[in-house]
């Protein structure tokens, strides 16, 4: 493996690393936490009543009826309920909190037996609530929180952005430990890496943010300690003072015009312009390989009709096409992900699958070929398990180049404004959020990721072409040896 392979994978893994860790890099919630939360605990406390009187309209305790019943709605307002539960004993003092895990566990003991004796949950929750009522500077008599340690950020991220962190982990450690002798080794972590950023783009929605960093500015949330990841701003997060500020201090890369943070919005932009630079290489692959081989194969009429549609595929200018698919798929009804990736899936197909019809042309011809006819196989048999395997080494190598343009393409659309729609970020979005030159950074930066990008897809592309090129094995062995390896 070449040093600008090397470097290639790193870059690629880097990327992809950061597309994976993204939330823990950049937020506007605290890592760690070690205070009091009066807004949240507040906001728990006056819709308690409330969700317990939605639990209990979902059900008929005195068993008269059940008809209407959702299970799935039932669960819903008992998580309600608990999430309310678990804020106000977050901060709660002694005996105040005994008051609670009593109203908790008849409400579990509800859950459990179905069944309502005495005052209903209702009745006992707005008792409570009179009685959790935070002390004010004339009531010596009401709740004072005591300071409690959480964990914010890791709270709010979803279990499967949790799993695939974890994922990759492991699996870099483990592929790392192993080393990188061979480009079977190579080419699963590369996969490894590409699926854990598909994932955690598709993944990507709307911020989630509690207001944690308007309550400890205002008073509301009272900490002692806050630890804040390395960007300490959401994606989303609008400072409006600071708009269009150049790389400094507090931003590291300056803000937008609407004084988002450029660095967070680059990092979790770059879930999106990877997810749909993988995913677009996926369907390339899968469409392009499927038709090509079945025209290699079969050729004649198969051949002819395949030759035909990818003729009539590359007339079109693709950028164009591409736009209309994109332009014609409701955002809300279809990931934009999704949609982009498929869009330039279904007009980029053509190079690698006229590239699998050659190769299995030339290898049905081939003594191994004939003698799997000889034996008896079938042509699907003969093309899943002898031809596309054999043509698979040149095909790898067009879907690292087709990575790259789709990136590329990906971020022409999200530049023209048909990609990902506000506040959800994308590179390509982010180079056109301001055309001014004198904007520079916002140029500057998501264009140089596009550009890193790119680079590390050919390079790659470049080490897969030497290493599956029997030719360039023998003059590489030739210029490390100085002998001369015969043919």
């Amino acid at each position: 493996m070449t040093s600008r392979t090397r470097i290639g994978l790193a870059l690629l893994l880097a990327l992809a690393g950061a597309a994976v860790f993204a939330p823990l890099l950049a937020s506007d919630l605290p890592l760690y936490m070690k205070g009091a939360n009066e807004r949240a605990y507040e906001r728990a406390r006056r819709t308690l009543p409330i969700a317990v009187e939605e639990f209990e309209s979902t059900w008929d305790f005195a068993g008269l009826t059940y008809e209407g019943f959702d299970a799935a709605l039932y669960r819903m307002e008992i998580d309600a309920v608990r999430s309310r539960l678990d804020t106000l004993a977050s901060g709660l003092p002694e005996p105040q909190a005994a008051r609670l895990e009593g109203f908790r566990s008849e409400f579990d003991t509800t859950v459990s037996q179905h069944r309502v004796e005495g005052p209903t949950l209702v009745e006992l929750a707005r008792q409570l609530v009179l009685e959790l009522e935070l002390a004010d500077e004339d009531d010596e008599n009401g709740v004072i929180l005591e300071a409690a340690a959480s964990f914010p950020l890791l709270a709010a991220l979803r279990p499967s952005e949790v799993f695939f962190a974890g994922t990759w982990i492991v699996a870099t450690v483990a592929f790392l430990r192993r080393g990188v002798r061979s480009w079977t080794r190579i080419t699963r972590g590369l996969l490894l890496a590409a699926a854990l950023a598909l994932a955690t783009g598709l993944l990507a929605g709307d911020p989630r943010t509690v207001g944690l960093k308007d309550g400890l500015a205002d008073g509301s949330v009272r900490a002692t300690t806050v630890v804040f990841p390395p960007v300490a701003f959401g994606y989303a997060e609008t400072h409006l003072e600071a708009s269009l500020q150049p790389p400094g201090g507090e931003h590291w890369l300056g803000t937008d015009g609407l004084g988002r943070d450029v660095l967070s919005r680059l990092l979790h932009g770059g879930r999106l312009s990877l997810a749909v630079g993988l995913l677009t290489t996926v369907l390339v692959l899968g469409i392009g390989v499927a038709l090509g081989a079945l025209a290699g194969l079969f050729g004649g009429r198969v051949d002819f009709v395949f030759l035909r549609v990818v003729e009539v595929v590359q007339s079109f200018p693709s950028l164009l096409l591409v736009l209309a698919g994109v332009a014609l798929v409701p955002a809300r009804e279809v990931h934009p992900v999704v949609t982009i990736a498929v869009a330039i899936a279904l007009v980029r197909w053509t190079g690698i699958a006229r590239l699998v019809r050659g190769e299995c042309l030339r290898l049905r011809e081939l003594e191994f070929t004939l003698a799997a006819r000889a034996l008896g196989f079938g042509g699907f048999r003969i093309a899943f398990r002898h031809l596309i395997p054999s043509a698979m080494p040149p095909v790898l190598v067009a879907a690292a180049f087709a990575a790259s343009d789709a990136v590329l393409t990906e971020s022409a659309i999200s530049f023209l404004g048909l990609g990902t729609g506000p506040p959800v970020p994308s590179w390509g979005g982010l180079i056109a959020a301001e055309r001014d030159l004198d904007i520079w950074w916002l140029q500057l930066f998501p264009g140089f990721l596009v550009f890193v990008t790119v680079v590390a897809c050919n390079l790659v592309g470049e080490g897969l072409r030497e290493a599956l090129d029997p030719r360039a094995r023998r003059e590489r062995r030739q210029l490390h040896t100085g002998l001369e390896v015969p043919a």
